[in-house]
């Protein structure tokens, strides 16, 4: 019997744990297809008002990460640039969404 509860107690400190949040990650371009660098990319939680952003790296690729499951308003920005916004962007539990988005 304690080999048993061993066991058990063993396999779940080794299993896992399940992410119960959700990545929005993706890369800014402008028309040509070249990269956007340092712009600034928002997610808007619609259901708790709740925003956070992350900045484009040289590459033009993003990532917000540790989002809770919702409905999103998603955009991306940089002076010189039209901003562009993704609406009603649905993320659920344990997404690693992918959204990239041109500025123009």
């Amino acid at each position: 019997m304690r080999a048993i509860i061993s066991l058990l107690m063993l396999s779940a400190a080794l299993s896992p744990a399940q992410e119960s949040r959700g990545w929005i990650l993706g890369r800014v371009t402008d028309p040509s297809g070249a990269a956007v660098a340092k712009s600034k990319v928002s997610a808007l939680n619609l259901a708790t008002n709740t925003l956070l952003s992350g900045i484009t790296n040289p590459e033009g690729n993003y990532e917000i990460p540790y989002l809770l499951p919702g409905t999103y308003r998603v955009s991306a920005e940089l002076a010189g640039f039209s901003k562009a916004v993704r609406d009603n962007v649905e993320l659920r539990t344990a997404d690693r969404l992918a959204l990239n988005f041109q500025l123009r």
